[in-house]
């Protein structure tokens, strides 16, 4: 027999004791007409089975994932009988399911107020309670189950855990020494009435309920770990000191007593010894690679200022790695600091040696591409997005780091299939869209296909309303087209008006101005693209002396062209430009 009709078989067996105790209320009438009761009698046989074919059709539902179409079916067994607990229960775990809590709540509260003995009902409305934060409700339900199964350890926790959780410490206290009875001692109770003597003030039993655990056990370095945090929260560091150092007398290698203890000498302003027990924890072979990582960022976080030099950083971030010589996540770490001190190379070594351990890691490849792109090394940068691309290929971002390498070759048909097999990803995000229709429209606008890369860029513009990158392209592109000399004005202003110091989109938006013949107004924009013009740009002096040349200042526009030519445009027309003494258009 398979699972499901174990189950309907369940349901169908337990709705025929419904269906009989139904049928009995209604027989069960004094003196009424015979006729009439054979009526009364053969209509709740008919609504009876119709209940219990709904019931059995609801759970079906429910199990196949319809549950619009379950709780219709739950919802008409309920309109047969209002009084039906189990109805009620099966409709709460659909709203459950679907995350309506309240709703799930009024069915689950009805149910077990109808049938008090359900244990599941109990359990679920107990669970219920407890998501809403409403423990003491939670609790009383799990001390009637406690009652009722007093050798249930899993209900006694439970009801504990609840009381703690609803500030009824006595109560809580009470149940974690009957657990105590029932088990004798253990680490799992003493550390929760630790925490219950500390919640009510009481730090003196909660030292004594750490030191029954170490008598129990004097070579277990974890409980000593306890007791010196319980004495660091009375601000007595010199017994806390006392008791980390009789970790280390047990186990000198135990990486989170190093842990502690750089806490501890990091809170008493002793750099010098907490640096000592950062790297000691970063030796460790116990400690888990993600506290070390924790340790690594807390100790290197601004806010924390703990005055660490970077070779010391890097030597610390070694140690993890010489000690954990299987794990990927300390490269990565180490590369995200290179990157920070923009070491791209020496952070591309490291992401490649966490690809070497986990290589289905597929933010390391992103990552690595997005370091060659940086390093402007686009053959590297092929070949691994090439190679990324065989192993995710559902990623949509691969697809565009590899036509952004095309766009370097000037293999601009070659990108059309790239971007759209990234767009046609369904999985593809918003910012993604945005870059996949950035490079289709330089792509097309180089393919001199005009109207295909303006509905491109115009596309951009309607997905990132702030892809500035684009909008200044799409402006310059339309002057040097002399086509919508509006649109690009507008889209030009907008780029500069949000970006008022960068050079290359004022000398974009001076250009604009310029083919539009406002020259007064260019020129005003070309200053401030040359005075922020910080790397200087030569072609934004070649664009200046052509302003001046209409503004009539022709002296000027030649000494212009010629800074043009000195820093580096290799142009037969700025040539000729200098040589005439005039303007003349590329």
């Amino acid at each position: 027999m398979n699972k499901i009709q174990q189950i309907v078989f369940g349901a169908t067996f337990m709705l025929g004791l419904i269906s009989c105790s139904t049928n009995k209320g209604i027989t069960s009438s004094k003196k009424v007409d015979t006729k009439k009761t054979q009526i009364e009698t053969k209509l709740s046989e008919e609504m009876s089975l119709q209940f219990e074919y709904l019931f059995i059709e609801g759970l079906k539902q429910r199990m196949l994932g319809n549950f619009e179409g379950a709780t219709a079916l739950f919802s008409k067994c309920l309109e047969i009988d209002p009084k039906s607990a189990v109805s009620m229960y099966e409709l709460a775990t659909i709203h459950i399911a679907k995350k309506d809590i309240t709703s799930a709540l009024g069915l689950l509260e009805k149910a077990y107020k109808l049938e008090p003995g359900n244990d599941s009902y109990a359990m679920l409305l107990a669970q219920v309670y407890e998501q809403r934060k409403r423990y003491d409700l939670a609790a009383d339900i799990y001390e009637q189950l406690v009652e009722k199964y007093p050798s249930n350890i899993d209900y006694i926790y439970r009801n504990a855990a609840l009381y703690t959780s609803s500030n009824q410490y006595e109560a809580a206290l009470d149940m974690y020494n009957k657990l105590e009875k029932e088990m004798g001692l253990n680490e799992r109770i003493s550390v929760a009435k630790e925490q219950i003597y500390l919640a009510i003030k009481k730090p003196k039993k909660a030292r004594q309920e750490i030191q029954r655990l170490i008598d129990s056990n004097p070579t277990e370095t974890k409980y000593y770990g306890l007791m010196a945090d319980l004495y660091l929260k009375e601000n007595n560091r010199e017994k806390a000191l006392e008791y980390y150092n009789k970790v280390l007398e047990i186990d000198p290698k135990d990486g989170f007593v190093h842990i502690s203890l750089a806490n501890y000498y990091r809170e008493g302003k002793d750099n010098k010894k907490a640096l000592f027990h950062i790297k000691e924890a970063m030796r460790s072979t116990t400690l888990d690679i993600n506290t070390k990582i924790q340790m690594f960022l807390l100790i290197t976080s601004t806010k924390n200022n703990f005055g660490i030099s970077d070779k010391v950083k890097e030597s610390i971030l070694e140690d993890m790695i010489a000690a954990n010589p299987s794990e990927s996540k300390p490269h990565a770490l180490y590369a995200e600091y290179l990157i920070q001190q923009e070491k791209y190379k020496k952070a591309d070594e490291q992401f490649r040696f966490a690809i070497d351990l986990e290589g289905s890691n597929y933010i390391y490849w992103e990552r690595i591409i997005m370091i060659d792109n940086q390093l402007l090394d686009w053959d590297k940068m092929k070949v691994d997005s090439d190679e990324a691309i065989k192993r995710f290929p559902d990623q949509p971002l691969l697809y565009v780091f590899k036509s952004l390498t095309f766009l370097q070759d000037k293999m601009y048909k070659e990108m059309i299939p790239l971007l759209e097999k990234a767009e046609s990803i369904s999985t593809v995000s918003k910012s993604t869209l945005s870059q996949i229709y950035t490079y289709k429209a330089e792509a097309l606008y180089n393919l001199k296909k005009y109207e295909e890369a303006w509905k491109a860029f115009d596309k951009v513009i309607e997905i990132d309303p702030t892809n500035y990158m684009a909008m200044n392209n799409y402006a310059y592109y339309l002057s040097l087209k002399n086509e919508q000399l509006e649109k690009a004005e507008r889209l030009g202003g907008l780029v500069v008006e949000k970006n008022p110091d960068n050079p290359t989109y004022l000398d974009t938006y001076a250009w604009v101005l310029f083919i539009k013949k406002d020259y007064r107004l260019a020129k005003f924009y070309m200053n401030m693209a040359i005075e922020n013009n910080k790397d200087k740009n030569p072609t934004l002096f070649d664009h200046y002396g052509d302003i001046l040349y209409f503004l009539g200042d022709i002296e000027k526009a030649v000494q212009n062209w010629e800074k043009a030519k000195d820093g580096g445009v290799d142009s037969p027309i700025l040539e000729k430009k200098i040589k005439d003494k005039k303007y003349y258009k590329e």
